[in-house]
């Protein structure tokens, strides 16, 4: 995802900045879960390890989305002082 920050103010560069981390999160946290579906796929004998990072692989998953979308919320709170 590419975001574009609007001219209007030095914040949406931040903004803008933050969101892009988020996304790369997000891009590493998937790479991960696709890593470890492979693992458990050749060794099945691992599949409780793996499931419990599967888990919490989900676990920062959401996290990361609920701080992505309380991004805007924060900038505008910063803007109104």
């Amino acid at each position: 995802m590419i975001t574009i920050a609007p001219d209007a103010s030095p914040g949406s560069w931040l903004l803008a900045e933050a969101l892009l981390r988020c996304e790369s999160a997000r891009e590493r946290l998937e790479a991960a879960a696709v890593a470890l579906q492979a693992i458990e796929a050749g060794c099945g004998w691992r599949a409780r390890s793996v499931a419990f990072l599967q888990r919490e692989l989900d676990v920062q998953g959401r996290a990361l989305a609920a701080a992505r979308a309380s991004l805007p919320s924060i900038e505008a709170a910063l803007r109104a002082g």
